[in-house]
């Protein structure tokens, strides 16, 4: 997905009017969403569970003063002292609870990472159970989701959902082509090049069509809950 800035500057600008000022970004991976994040908040943390990604993530962004990478597992009870002293007002998990078995620990955990009260958290998870096919096992997924499974999930953890929506609605249906149709690998010179086609020409049309014509589908589900009570 590095080969797709203009699909990370789509989400971001999705995401953008509910990021607060001190964002914890889960999973953070190669940290290719963050380029278009960094120069809209003051502070970022990026966690992820790999010493490799951490480092990288700590070399790639350097210059940046508001940025650091730390190696750690977000779900650790209980927290690590500077975790509780952060005062995080954003949780941003984009694309990983999808990864984990148990979603419902992982929500839990995202909640207490979270102040008190009003704490937003903001997921990225993949959407439609029909589509999860050969894409998803290569990329480990344990699951995709149902919009209202994921908002029931989100209010038995503590959260009250203030907006949730399907994302690149034309995304969904490449996806079950590839994954369901074709069972095309996801790292292959066929699939890169799709991402790349699809960047370059199909997502500066989709970006404003997707709002006049919102389908009951998409690729991904955002959402945006606000923490109301310990989970």
């Amino acid at each position: 997905m590095d080969e797709a800035p203009a699909y990370f500057r789509w989400m971001v600008s999705r995401i953008s009017p509910f990021l607060g000022k001190n964002v914890l970004d889960l999973g953070s991976g190669y940290g290719t969403h963050l380029m278009q994040i960094l120069p809209r908040v003051e502070k970022i943390t990026a966690l992820d569970s790999s010493p490799e990604a951490a480092k990288f993530l700590a070399e790639r962004f350097k210059t940046f003063s508001q940025f650091r990478a730390v190696c750690t597992d977000f779900s650790q009870q209980p927290l690590p002292g500077w975790m509780r002293i952060s005062k995080f007002d954003t949780v941003l998990s984009l694309n990983l609870l999808e990864h984990l078995p148990d979603d419902i620990k992982a929500l839990r955990c995202m909640n207490s990472l979270l102040p008190a009260s009003q704490g937003v958290l903001i997921l990225q998870v993949p959407a439609h159970p029909g589509l999860y096919g050969s894409l998803d096992k290569q990329a480990r997924h344990v699951r995709r989701y149902r919009k209202a499974e994921l908002a029931v999930k989100l209010e038995q953890t503590g959260f009250k959902v203030l907006h949730i929506e399907f994302f690149n609605r034309l995304g969904a249906i490449f996806w079950g082509l590839n994954a369901r149709l074709l069972h095309n690998r996801r790292y292959s010179k066929f699939f890169d090049f799709q991402i790349r086609l699809f960047d370059r020409l199909l997502v500066p049309v989709l970006k404003p069509l997707e709002y006049l014509v919102p389908l009951p589908f998409g690729l991904s589900i955002l959402a945006v809950a606000v923490k109301q009570r310990e989970a």
